[in-house]
């Protein structure tokens, strides 16, 4: 139950195939230690395994850590109102040709 509530204002995002991000806002970035620890991770991977039938690698990561992860290039497709992590996930997704299917709940 810890960890479902450290987990409120992450963000998922698929990788690849078989990662998943769990992308830490700055404002609770000091949650991302806790979450990372390797029993936490192991429920992660086996939650989402038993959810989506395939085994699944979960990593932690802070925005800042994303944004490194794609280099800065004009999306002109998209909408520049466009919450800059969707976009920045969207481009993720984009470059690594892994259809993504964002889910605000």
């Amino acid at each position: 139950m810890m960890l479902l509530s450290y987990l409120t204002s992450t963000k998922a995002v698929v990788a690849d195939e078989s990662t998943v991000l769990v992308v830490f806002p700055p404002a609770v970035v000091s949650l991302k230690d806790t979450v990372a620890k390797a029993e936490n991770i192991d429920v992660l991977e086996n939650a989402l395994e038993r959810r989506l039938g395939r085994s699944i690698r979960v990593k932690v990561v802070d925005e800042e850590a994303l944004e490194s992860m794609v280099q800065s290039e004009p999306s002109s497709a998209k909408n520049s109102e466009e919450n800059p992590l969707v976009k920045l996930t969207r481009e993720i997704s984009d470059r690594l040709n892994v259809p993504l299917d964002i889910i605000d709940e």
